[in-house]
């Protein structure tokens, strides 16, 4: 069972992200910023961060590079999901974070397309 940690600053969304990944077998576990996500990351050990880029505490492109200079990123698959992104289904929409390119999702993105992103990162 593949383990999902999702940092997500709006409860609703957190909430209804949690309950569909657990529906679909995932283990999941969620923050609602970044200032813990290094320790969380230590000792949860997820295969995929679900990162919002507007936290109140920190940008989630910001803490991606930290999780990645701090030694933590490792192997760990990544997904930014973020109202800001306009979903285009002609091109797959990427952030780019110290030259490494991952995919970024609309949060209006469907459940299906949510998962679908999911299985491929976690494949890779």
């Amino acid at each position: 069972m593949s383990k999902i940690l999702i940092v997500e600053d709006d409860d609703v969304t957190a909430k209804l992200l949690n309950s569909v990944l657990s529906g679909k077998g995932y283990q999941v576990k969620t923050l609602n910023g970044g200032k813990e996500l290094a320790n969380v990351v230590s000792k949860f050990k997820p295969d995929l961060i679900l990162m919002d880029l507007l936290l109140p505490d920190i940008d989630g492109a910001e803490a991606v590079k930290a999780l990645k200079e701090e030694g933590l990123l490792g192997d760990i698959a990544v997904i930014f999901l973020s109202g800001i992104i306009e979903q285009d289904n002609d091109k797959t929409n990427t952030i780019s974070v110290d030259d490494k390119d991952y995919p970024a999702l609309s949060k209006s993105t469907t459940t299906n397309e949510l998962i679908k992103a999911i299985q491929a990162a976690l494949r890779k």
